[in-house]
């Protein structure tokens, strides 16, 4: 078993779209970005299991890249701020071709850790 604190994780300030299963988007605030999930801060608190869409771009090479991916709240919503949580999710489906985008843009940001 791959231990998940081995994968590279970046530092992001990045606008992201979490869409629930019944349609609804709550925006967000991704703070630190894997190939396999990130970490993300809301005003809305979500629940350990329930299953997201997260959308948000990155810049590579100049050009803006879409990236969405199907996802699972892993780390339940605990605060951090006033009326931000932070909320961690894991990748479970994603396009081949935003994985690269993704993977390239994490290989060329130092690491978090």
């Amino acid at each position: 078993m791959e231990n998940r604190r081995s994968i590279k994780r970046v530092l992001v300030d990045l606008s992201c779209a979490i869409t629930m299963t019944n349609g609804v988007k709550i925006p967000g605030i991704a703070k630190n970005l894997s190939a396999k999930g990130m970490f993300f801060e809301s005003n809305y608190p979500l629940n350990k299991g329930t299953e997201v869409t997260v959308n948000f771009n990155i810049m590579l090479n100049g050009e803006l890249k879409p990236i969405e991916a199907l996802s699972k709240i892993e780390h339940q919503a605990t605060k951090v701020s006033l009326g931000e949580y932070g909320i961690g999710l894991q990748f479970t489906e994603i396009d081949e071709e935003c994985l690269g985008f993704l993977e390239k843009y994490i290989d060329g940001c130092p690491s978090l850790h």
